[in-house]
């Protein structure tokens, strides 16, 4: 059951004594494995609770003054549990879920950074950390999701904001010496500042101020709470680019592994630089088990979507991936930061850059819903590369339909109650392909790669363990294309288009193959 803590738990005792005699590590857990087993096993599918699904609309509650495209339109955790035990996500291949935060946020809007009025609908102000979010329901229905999830073998991971709360939280009231001073972040503090971990990311979500032995084990205590309380199987930590290594220290090792409940640790880092994603990464030492991999994300978008790359940056990427030891990247193509990937992938793109956040068309200029058959192919490319990427494949809710949206938050619309007629339906139908050869094929989960062909529009890839070869060959042009560098011999294509011979194939327009070569 969520409860409320205090500061005279037995645990925040502990943690006091700890930093104040040996700096900023929590009593030594042992972590004694990198990450969960089962993270390499996982596809992920993050959704945004407001806008999946409404069960129950008695709990639904806008807020007053607030317009709303950025306003809550009563999606609830009632909704999500009956798209579980409809099957949805287990049609879809999925195994993980990643949940916005459900904790209670405020009643009331605040202005957004892009001038609007919004509400709390990515979870990320929160009031009462031990509590859920009424207008999502109620803890038992918090547990009720997580259970029916549990029983058809699909992981939950919450996601969670450590490094703030809303100004009208009772610990900022109470204990207001425990916050940094009003600082905001992009405006009087640079991002990429060393004061960053103390900026206020806006004028109403004051930033705990860790340096202080009390707010830090407060936050952690608060934190641990609601992951025991919940049976969570992980949390995404937001806003991990300005959350302090010692938090996330202390919070990692009161999870000890191994143990009956491997709690995933990961983060929302926003960068491109694959330096500073892996800097907090350490499973080891009790940093972070893993970072959505933006600096790959952008290697597809600008490679496959919009065509302004050499596909040579794209086997950058994945070899770089590939090379990584000792965490988990999580591979996707959209997320709340940008514009609908189906915008990128239009002839022309809408966002020629695969860094732009779609911002001038959160509000006004609205995109529409694509009609561009070439457009849901490339996103589907986009994501079969994902699949085929050591870590974890993440699909942004509605982009397995081509769900249609500008900047946020008009790329936060209602998850549509079906699915569309083609070309979004062939495009689901690919990323159920991709995410099923995904479970049953190790080389495409935990491979090696190596980059056979990177040149013109045609990309070849070997993948392999010790038990299994599989080759990737995609074109990303709107032409037919050469693939070479393929072993000679007859290749089956495991997404069921036919065999072919090698060690040259043709690929037809804006299509993908994952092949074998057979006996």
């Amino acid at each position: 059951m969520l409860k409320e803590h205090g500061s005279g738990s037995t645990w925040v005792q502990l943690l006091l004594a700890a930093l104040l005699l040996g700096g900023c590590k929590a009593p030594d857990a042992g972590l004694t494995e990198p990450i969960p087993a089962w993270a390499s096993e996982s596809i992920a599918y993050r959704l945004v609770i407001d806008r999946f699904a409404n069960g129950d609309a008695s709990n639904d509650s806008p807020i007053h003054d607030v317009d709303p495209a950025a306003n809550f339109l009563g999606g609830d955790l009632q909704g999500l549990q009956a798209k579980i035990e409809s099957g949805f996500f287990t049609d879809l291949g999925v195994n993980l879920l990643i949940i916005s935060s459900p904790v209670s946020g405020p009643d009331t809007g605040g202005m957004r950074s892009d001038g609007h009025q919004g509400a709390n609908i990515e979870g990320g102000w929160p009031v009462e950390t031990a509590e859920v979010d009424g207008r999502y329901g109620s803890p038992g229905d918090l547990a009720s999701v997580i259970e029916a999830a549990h029983l058809r073998g699909i992981r939950v991971v919450l996601e969670y904001e450590a490094r703030h709360v809303h100004e009208s939280a009772p610990v900022f009231n109470a204990h207001p010496d425990w916050f940094t001073p009003a600082k905001i972040l992009g405006d009087e503090i640079p991002w990429d500042g060393d004061e960053a971990e103390r900026g206020w990311i806006a004028p109403y979500l004051p930033a705990f101020d860790f340096s202080k032995v009390s707010p830090l084990a407060w936050s952690v205590e608060a934190a641990v709470d609601w992951v025991a309380a919940t049976d969570a199987d992980g949390v995404l930590l937001l806003d991990t680019k300005v959350l302090s290594s010692d938090w996330i220290n202390a919070f990692h090792e009161r999870f000890p592994r191994p143990s009956d409940r491997d709690i995933l640790v990961l983060g929302d880092f926003f960068s491109g630089s694959y330096t500073d994603l892996l800097s907090k990464i350490d499973p080891d030492g009790g940093g972070l088990d893993g970072v959505i991999d933006y600096s790959a994300r952008a290697s597809i978008v600008s490679g496959i979507l919009t065509g302004d790359s050499e596909l040579s940056i794209v086997a950058d990427s994945l070899e770089s991936a590939a090379g990584m030891s000792g965490g988990v990247l999580l591979n996707t193509v959209s997320g709340p930061q940008f514009g609908r990937g189906i915008h990128f992938a239009e002839t022309p793109p809408l966002w020629p850059s695969a860094w732009d956040s779609g911002g001038l068309n959160a509000w006004s200029s609205l995109p529409a819903i694509s009609d561009e058959e070439a457009a849901y192919e490339r996103l589907g490319l986009a994501y079969a590369l994902a699949f085929a990427m050591p870590g974890i494949p993440v699909v942004f809710y509605g982009d397995e339909i081509g769900l249609h949206g500008g900047g946020n938050p008009d790329n936060l619309k209602s998850m549509p109650s079906d699915v569309p007629d083609a070309p979004a339906a062939k495009l689901r139908e690919l990323v159920v392909d991709m995410a099923n050869l995904r479970s049953s094929h190790p080389a495409l989960r935990e491979g090696s790669i190596e980059v056979l062909l990177a040149e013109g529009d045609a990309l070849s890839l070997r993948l392999w363990t010790s038990d299994e070869t599989l080759f990737l060959v995609l074109n990303r042009g709107d032409g037919s294309e050469e693939a070479g560098g393929l072993p000679a011999g007859s290749l089956i294509d495991l997404l069921g288009s036919g065999s072919y011979t090698g060690p040259t194939l043709t690929i037809p327009p804006r299509t993908v193959r994952i092949l074998y070569l057979a006996d």
